[in-house]
């Protein structure tokens, strides 16, 4: 399970780490990973 854990982590953190460092703390949520999606949808929609 560790190691699935630590693959996820490698995989994501390139792209989720700059959204961190400009989004603020909300609260105590991380909420970088619903940013990403939406800007992912948005590109998708765009380039469709």
């Amino acid at each position: 399970m560790a190691s699935v854990q630590m693959w996820l982590y490698k995989m994501t953190e390139p792209v989720l780490a700059p959204i961190r460092r400009t989004l603020p703390p909300m609260g105590g949520l991380d909420l970088s990973p619903m940013l990403l999606l939406i800007a992912l949808q948005i590109l998708g929609r765009a380039l469709a």
